[in-house]
């Protein structure tokens, strides 16, 4: 009878598991499930018969509260099952809670500026798509998104819209706009998100006048054109702002951007920051060591320091001819909202 239990267990396990791994009840699964429930079954006929034969009152009241023991368990555990699903509550158990949402997650989810929809393409037996299914169901709780999918083999016009072609794929659409992920993690989730929540034609505003970077060259030594060309394509337009003769921030900059100032700023250029920053402005400071910008007070009342130091590991080799120990690889990292997603199969290079 044991046997016959265990294997029943067994089968069912295998039915159910397959089922949530793939999406698709399919033979498999319904093979596995049919063959649970009969052991099962097989299992309870023969206990009763052994329940039968127990020529004692005090066997078969051992037999008895064995029986009810068990039932009260499996009760039990759908009333709990069925309360937790009623609520939307989730129990997140895997080891690196891949669906309890991050902090900037949730915020960017509140803010999201309407309905969103969101259409998961897939293809049957692809046992990605569960798991995928319950993160963008996690993220449906707390956001206003609405969610669909579509059998790719029947989607073909969608998948040319969005040029997508592989399964699991997830494109989110906000009115006219769209944003895709082939890759669906909660970072890349998010980033979707956060290209859709970002306004059109929102002005940057990139600090000049005092030896920054040039946005507009591609030398390596001194050009930052490929990161002004990766804001453009995010729907920013980029200004210059002379520093020298500012006094205050424009009430249209999104963000003030310095990309490494060598000379300091005038106090009443840090004060207008300063204001800005108090009417909810966005600061970028991006600083070499070896100079003094000026914006270190500034960054201070944010609890930010720049020590003037360059960090060396031992254990990285020379690249493109820089000395040896100056180009960071980190692949170990500690628990922490901005390294979620990382782990030691992924390397961060810190140039």
């Amino acid at each position: 009878m044991r046997a016959l239990t265990l294997l029943g267990f067994i089968a069912l396990a295998f039915g159910l598991g397959a089922h949530y791994a793939t999406g698709d009840f399919g033979l498999f699964s319904a093979l596995n499930l049919a063959a649970g429930a009969l052991l099962l079954i097989a299992a309870s006929i023969r206990s009763i018969a052994t329940m039968q034969r127990a020529t004692t009152t005090a066997g078969r009241r051992i037999l008895i509260r064995h029986f009810a023991v068990i039932l009260g368990v499996l009760l039990f555990s759908v009333a709990v099952e069925r309360g937790l699903a009623l609520r939307g509550a989730n129990l997140d158990l895997t080891p690196t809670r891949d669906f309890e949402l991050s902090p900037a997650t949730l915020q960017t989810l509140a803010d999201l500026p309407g309905e969103i929809d969101v259409t998961l393409f897939y293809t049957l037996g692809d046992p990605r798509i569960e798991r995928t299914r319950l993160l963008l169901q996690t993220f449906a709780q707390h956001g206003p998104l609405r969610l669909h999918e579509r059998d790719i083999e029947h989607a073909s016009d969608a998948l040319e819209h969005f040029e997508l072609g592989s399964s699991n794929s997830v494109a989110f659409e906000l009115g006219e706009r769209f944003e895709t992920t082939t890759y669906p993690t909660e970072g890349t989730l998010l980033e979707c998100l956060l290209a859709l929540r970002v306004t059109r034609d929102r002005v940057i505003y990139l600090a000049t006048g005092e030896g920054e970077y040039d946005f507009k060259s591609a030398e390596p030594s001194n050009g930052f054109s490929g990161l002004a060309q990766a804001l453009q394509n995010e729907g920013f337009r980029l200004k210059e702002l002379m520093m020298a003769a500012t006094t205050q921030i424009p009430d249209d900059a999104a963000l003030v951007l310095f990309a490494s100032p060598q000379h300091s700023l005038r106090d009443v250029s840090v004060q207008a920051l300063r204001e800005y920053l108090a009417r909810g402005g966005n600061l970028l400071v991006l600083q070499d060591p070896g100079f003094t910008s000026g914006l270190e007070p500034l960054l201070g009342e944010y609890g930010i320091e720049l020590p003037d130091g360059i960090l060396l590991d031992p254990a990285s080799a020379p690249m493109q001819d820089t000395a040896s120990g100056s180009n960071p690889i980190v692949t170990l990292y500690t628990q922490h909202p901005a390294t979620r997603g990382l782990n030691a199969r992924t390397a961060t290079l810190f140039r």
